[in-house]
């Protein structure tokens, strides 16, 4: 069974977005959150992915930076509950009755404050590695403070390992339980041309069609829209 655990960081928003699934061989869930949030940047611990991920990175983002951290560097949950206490990542002075404390999805994820819960450690692995990135730029704390951390939309939900917590009390940008909205997987995206194709950008596609924004940041709201 091949799991795949995710965190992709809006470093503009100072919002984390977390997932972790059971993918196929194809590779189809991470080609459609790689299709979805476009990332510019990717953080690598080459001893946690198989060389056929790191290969389908390079493949579907070939515009994006590769950041390899130290392979001998720890980043399993446990480091993430060490980098938090020793920094006070979540701590800010404009919110001193929440020192100490978790944001409410993390908390989720734990089986008591601390301790990880072992069914989400590809999660918060991810989270981890990403952290302590972050920290290493010296932002870990200006955007962690923020508490903005929300859950990855599947495209299968019966192989969403996070759908459990999926609910209005950890999470307020999910799809409603009921959900009247298709989200289609990348290879689909591409077949259509929905989207365009940083490997052959002169294929005309419905979003050059439709996209008249005049800044990146309102072309990354358009494509996340018509993502979802």
């Amino acid at each position: 069974m091949l799991v795949i655990g995710l965190c992709i960081v809006d470093t503009v928003l100072g919002k984390f977005y977390l997932g972790q699934f059971v993918d196929d061989d194809q590779r189809t869930g991470l080609r459609t959150q790689l299709l979805r949030f476009d990332p510019t940047e990717f953080v690598i611990h080459k001893k946690r992915l198989l060389p056929h991920t790191i290969q389908l990175i390079h493949q579907e983002c070939p515009l994006a930076m590769m950041s390899y951290v130290d392979p001998s560097s720890d980043c399993s949950p446990s480091s993430l509950i060490s980098l938090v206490q020793q920094y006070s990542l979540f701590d800010s002075d404009d919110a001193p009755e929440l020192a100490g404390k978790w944001p409410s999805l993390l908390q989720s994820m734990l089986t008591d404050r601390k301790t990880p819960n072992p069914n989400y450690s590809c999660c918060l692995s991810s989270l981890a590695l990403s952290v302590a990135y972050l920290n290493r730029c010296c932002v870990a704390n200006l955007l962690m403070s923020q508490r903005l951390f929300y859950l990855i939309d599947n495209i299968d939900q019966e192989k969403d390992m996070l759908r459990e917590l999926s609910h209005p009390s950890t999470i307020s940008e999910s799809l409603p339980t009921e959900q009247k909205t298709m989200i289609l997987d990348a290879i689909t995206l591409k077949n259509l041309d929905i989207l365009p194709d940083p490997t052959n950008p002169t294929i005309n596609t419905l979003f050059q069609y439709i996209c008249h924004t005049v800044t990146p940041f309102g072309k990354r709201i358009l494509q996340d829209w018509i993502c979802q």
